[in-house]
């Protein structure tokens, strides 16, 4: 053409783009498969191109939906771009693409935007999504009349469909036992993954009229509450990606809890989270559904724990230093510390988690209710581990100073996660001393729960938020700490002796709710 530009049939590009999207974006479903037959033998080689050959059919029969003026081009450009974006985190970070995970990047804070971004991701997206879709802009699509397009355009979805039904009819064995036994594969999977996690996530979140449904109508302060001489105050801290794994107190090699260590805690060292991320374990650790019961619109749609406490009387805070509640504390008092501000304990970007302990004291002092507060940290919260703690707590060296955690060793994204715990573990220090020395004057009382864990590299695994049914247990396991001051004990009834015989059972989030409420005597 007088243009310049390369010309091409409308159903042909549509075929040419199938074929990109799954051989160039795929590359970590084609590893895993391999993985899961053990390498390529020669009786492997004929599936795996039968596989290739389905997947093409499956994005060819979808694309042909797009293949329309108008329509394709832009698709083309977004398909692309998504995919390489994508691609990034699931090669670089072991991430799976499920409905869990648009939800943690639909609701993340731009701090957190920030700590992914690195010069890695923008060289990666450059090659293979700027590029592709500068490529994509430059080509001459050539298009039919309307009805005859559009009855190609069928016909190319009807052929593929017919494609796959053989294909799978053939090798039937093959893949029924690769979908039954392997099925987290389908989250490694472009652009599909992502594709189906978020419509699965939009349907999710349409809005719903139905009522607020009331937990606890009949939620009040048992009669022994008047036998109390003194106000009350229970401190609730919701850790931020802790893994138990590394906690001194639980045995850890390291003593990153030596503030603890000192302290007389109750800890229970065998608690699983109800998920693997801050969207999902938040709302469901304080909803009176279990982890199996949960689903988020469900638990969107009736009141929480902090709901039943306020309604018993307590006055309730919820004091921020993370993403948010996750709509949790919407109906309570509610504080968010996390923006920067001209403080010793912030910088340009973030707040250092000591920033919840900034006039706690007078909030303590000056209440004349029975208190409920929930401290939510930034705590250990990936990949710029390092940004979490002020310099003098980075104890383990060297560390990863880098948000790409590709370009570090093991040791350093150790240390730097091991030096956010030691901070975690100043930060408590730091509350239970000011809860001792309230003691004289009210029943004080401490409880730390973490809302899932973190991988570091175990299995090429990093970070967190894959999916609940394939996640490995450094992305479950939670520390679960517990002090009481003697006065509360005995206001309480609570039998301390009798906890620390319990302590070493098998919990979870599940636990939280009624157990609270039990310890609150409501």
């Amino acid at each position: 053409m007088s243009d310049g530009r390369f010309r091409i049939q409308a159903q042909y590009f549509c075929l040419a783009l199938s074929i990109l999207l799954v051989t160039l974006y795929n590359f970590p479903f084609w590893r895993h498969v391999i993985a899961t037959r053990g390498g390529i033998s020669r009786g492997d080689i004929a599936f795996l191109l039968s596989l290739w050959l389905l997947l093409v059919a499956l994005t060819h029969a979808f694309i042909s939906l797009l293949c329309a003026k108008f329509v394709l081009r832009p698709a083309a450009i977004v398909l692309v771009l998504s995919a390489s974006i994508a691609l990034y985190f699931i090669h670089g970070y072991g991430i799976l693409i499920d409905p869990s995970m648009i939800e943690n990047v639909a609701e993340t804070d731009p701090a957190e935007v920030r700590d992914l971004l690195n010069p890695g991701i923008f060289v990666f997206v450059l090659l293979t999504g700027l590029l592709p879709a500068l490529l994509i802009t430059r080509v001459r699509i050539v298009y039919r009349g309307v009805i005859r397009q559009l009855a190609l355009n069928l016909l190319n979805m009807a052929a593929g469909l017919i494609v796959a039904s053989i294909i799978l009819f053939g090798f039937y064995e093959d893949y029924a036992s690769l979908s039954q036994n392997h099925r987290d594969l389908r989250f490694l999977l472009l652009p599909s993954s992502y594709i189906h996690s978020t419509f699965v996530y939009i349907r999710s979140r349409a809005d719903d009229d139905t009522a607020l449904i009331t937990v606890g109508a009949d939620a009040a302060q048992a009669p022994a509450w008047s036998a109390h001489a003194r106000r009350s105050v229970t401190v609730l801290v919701v850790g931020e990606t802790a893994r138990a794994a590394n906690f001194g107190i639980y045995g850890y090699g390291r003593n990153t809890t030596p503030e603890l260590a000192k302290e007389n805690l109750i800890g229970f060292n065998r608690v699983h989270s109800c998920g693997t991320s801050t969207a999902v374990s938040l709302p469901c650790m304080f909803s009176n559904l279990t982890r199996r019961e949960f689903e988020k619109a469900e638990a969107l749609r009736r009141e929480n724990l902090l709901d039943v406490v306020s309604r018993a009387g307590l006055r309730v805070v919820w004091r921020d230093n993370d993403s948010g509640c996750k709509d949790v504390c919407d109906r309570i008092e509610y504080e968010d510390l996390s923006m920067p501000r001209a403080d010793a304990l912030c910088n340009s970007e973030e707040c250092y988690d000591e920033i919840l302990l900034q006039g706690l004291d007078e909030l303590i002092d000056r209440s004349e209710r029975d208190l409920l507060i929930v401290l939510h940290q930034k705590g250990s919260h990936g990949p710029a581990y390092y940004k979490r703690v002020p310099g003098r707590f980075r104890r383990f060296t060297p560390v990863c100073a880098d948000s790409d955690l590709k370009h570090c060793s093991t040791e350093e994204i150790v240390n730097a996660y091991d030096n956010t715990i030691l901070y975690t573990d100043y930060f408590l220090g730091r509350l239970l001393g000011m809860l001792k020395q309230r003691a004289t004057r009210k029943d004080t009382a401490l409880l730390y729960l973490s809302d899932h864990g973190e991988s570091l590299g175990e299995d090429n695994l990093y970070l967190h938020g894959t999916p609940y049914l394939f996640a490995p247990e450094e992305q479950t396991h939670v520390p679960f700490l517990v002090w009481l001051s003697q006065s509360y004990a005995q206001d309480f009834g609570i039998d301390s002796q009798c906890l620390r015989q319990k302590a070493g059972g098998d919990y979870s989030h599940d636990n939280l709710f009624h157990s609270l409420l039990g310890m609150l005597d409501i």
